[in-house]
């Protein structure tokens, strides 16, 4: 494709883009936006075609590291920080939407955001959601990161960083990159580690999501705390 052949693609797909918005657009031509105002003098079609073959996906390829992105031929630092940057605005956005009241009754906005953040990954990552007396959000915190089939949680930090931040309740938070929403013997273990170990300073563990790519499992709507 000559330099008059993708300016006048990349011309269609801002004309389609203010037409609809991003609805109706593939994958790859969605990466292939972002990567034009990283690499504006390229046909970058066939590298968005190619991200999404390695990393399977938008959000996979958004959550690789850059240093990951950068082993892709064609891409340099400055289209893998411009790919990131992506990722995190629309990070920031979902966060600003969890409204400033309880989070239980907006949980579908929390999740949301965890979804985000957790959707994609390959390994399993948990999010302890810290809430005040009201259960407004006080703030979201990754403490562990692990491998495909576990996260080691320390129990201790989970209660110093609630105890550090005036933290009544808890809502945990990991994902499954394997795709069940089936607890584990050792998630329902490590739930009740630090539920007990909240109670002695009176914090109160609300609830612990299990998020796949495209669910959520609720440990109080199964009756499991």
């Amino acid at each position: 494709m000559d330099k008059k052949s993708y300016n006048g693609h990349r011309k269609r797909l801002r004309d389609r883009y203010l037409l609809s918005g991003i609805d109706g657009f593939l994958p790859h031509e969605i990466l292939e936006m972002i990567l034009d105002s990283a690499i504006p003098r390229s046909n970058n079609n066939p590298l968005a075609k190619e991200l999404i073959d390695i990393f399977g996906s938008v959000n996979g390829v958004m959550n690789a590291t850059v240093k990951e992105l950068c082993n892709v031929p064609g891409i340099g630092e400055k289209s893998a920080i411009q790919l990131k940057i992506h990722k995190d605005i629309a990070n920031y956005l979902n966060y600003e939407k969890i409204p400033k009241t309880d989070a239980l009754t907006s949980i579908s906005q929390v999740i949301d955001y965890l979804n985000l953040n957790l959707k994609g990954k390959i390994n399993e990552e948990f999010v302890v959601i810290y809430l005040n007396n009201s259960n407004s959000v006080i703030k979201l915190k990754a403490v562990s990161k692990g491998s495909v089939n576990e996260a080691k949680v320390y129990v201790s930090n989970i209660i110093r960083e609630a105890l550090n931040n005036g933290a009544s309740g808890l809502i945990l938070v990991h994902n499954h990159p394997g795709g069940s929403l089936k607890p584990s013997q050792s998630d329902i273990d490590i739930t009740a580690k630090i539920k007990k170990a909240a109670s002695y300073f009176n914090i109160r563990v609300l609830d612990h999501f299990i998020i796949t790519n495209d669910n959520y499992f609720s440990f109080a709507g199964d009756n499991l705390l």
